[in-house]
């Protein structure tokens, strides 16, 4: 069954199924994948409406607004809903050489851009082994 050769197939023919199978294909997705996101968000709706209910009742207008502040990152903390968009700083990792003399500002690249720790050899290598994967454990 393996050693047989494929039967020649016409390239025009080929290119015709497939774009057929493309047509097909391409604006469908699953009923189940849909009703599922829905729920996902209409959960969310409800959660965040809970959530502005509560902030009514428990801000007052005698409250300074650093007060108020805290309060609000309080209770979306509590309720589990990120609030904030801020961007995360690509964290850098600096090895320490032996003596423990290596300078933070000089290898930043930028004052603020990164997010700087000074790490041992170790940590390193290990994280450049995580992000291989699969691809490290194939060749074995």
């Amino acid at each position: 069954r393996h050693m047989r050769k494929p039967l020649p197939i016409d390239e025009q023919l080929l290119t015709a199924v497939r774009e057929q199978n493309k047509e097909i294909n391409q604006g469908k997705s699953l009923k189940r994948v849909e009703e599922a996101k829905a729920r996902r968000r209409q959960k969310a709706v409800k959660k965040m409406s809970r959530v502005r209910a509560k902030v009514d009742t428990h801000i007052t207008d005698d409250m300074g607004d650093r007060e108020k502040a805290q309060k609000l990152k309080e209770i979306y903390k509590r309720a589990g809903v990120k609030r904030t968009t801020k961007k995360r700083r690509k964290l850098r990792l600096i090895v320490n050489n032996k003596s423990g003399g290596r300078q933070v500002g000089e290898a930043t690249g930028g004052k603020g851009s990164t997010k700087t720790r000074i790490v041992d050899r170790r940590v390193k290598s290990d994280q450049r082994t995580r992000g291989r994967g699969a691809k490290g454990k194939s060749r074995r």
